[in-house]
């Protein structure tokens, strides 16, 4: 099975340490683990490992415009499966949840991808909570969290690379049997 996963983020420094980027840290720890280089492609940084078919992106594009990047890598790969990893504040800070399709919640990433592709591919939310009543959505996941809230994010990026291992070595089902409890 061919599959393809897709961190959201955006890729300038100035975004590296915010909540939106949590896609892109998943996608540099399944690289690290699974020892999968990313290198530069058109508009996204690929990684490839042929034996399995398994394909990593991040989109270099910004957010919104992250559908038309991976709409390009798709074309070029036909994955089997795309797994799209992004941050999500209807999901609790430190959690993930894993989902076969779905909509865009409001997600602006999620909602290019979609417009591009269509909703039939699976998804790894990672929980970045709600922003209190005074901070707008916008300013929230393009803010950096607290040091206690940056520990939640790292132990949920850790939990979502698993999962993504997971969906590789024993299909979307039982890992989202394994990881939605």
């Amino acid at each position: 099975m061919k599959l393809l996963f897709a961190g959201l983020g955006n890729p300038t420094p100035e975004y590296e340490k915010t909540r939106h980027n949590v896609g892109f840290w998943v996608i540099d720890l399944i690289s690290k683990e699974l020892k999968i280089a990313l290198k530069k492609a058109d508009d996204v940084l690929v990684g490839e490992k042929k034996g399995k078919e398994l394909f990593l992106v991040k989109p270099l594009t910004f957010m919104n415009h992250s559908g038309r990047a991976i709409l390009s890598l798709y074309e070029k790969t036909r994955p089997d499966l795309l797994v799209l990893i992004y941050d999500d504040m209807d999901v609790a800070v430190g959690k993930i949840k894993i989902r076969q399709m779905g909509g865009s919640g409001g997600h602006k990433g999620v909602q290019s991808v979609i417009s591009s592709l269509g909703n039939h591919f699976a998804r790894i939310r990672v929980g970045i909570g709600r922003p209190e009543e005074d901070i707008t959505a916008e300013d929230f996941v393009l803010d950096i969290p607290s040091e206690d809230e940056k520990k939640l994010l790292i132990i949920a990026c850790e939990k979502a690379k698993n999962a993504a291992i997971a969906i590789i070595e024993e299909g979307l089902h039982k890992a989202m049997n394994k990881y939605n409890g």
